[in-house]
């Protein structure tokens, strides 16, 4: 849910992510385990969504 918000919130971001998306897996499947080392900037933004809204109480 929060990686949703902050996509939203950035659509530079989101625009970036998709064009990577699109590049490495296309649009005919999804992304596999395979996919994973090859999509550095989603998991980039997957790991900043966690440090920003860590579901973990403080």
């Amino acid at each position: 849910m929060w990686y949703m918000y902050f996509m939203l919130r950035h659509p530079h971001i989101q625009k970036k992510v998709y064009h990577e998306l699109s590049e490495v897996v296309g649009v005919e499947r999804a992304p596999d385990l395979q996919d994973k080392t090859k999509l550095n900037y989603f998991w980039a933004t997957v790991m900043e969504t966690q440090r920003l809204a860590s579901i973990v109480p403080q």
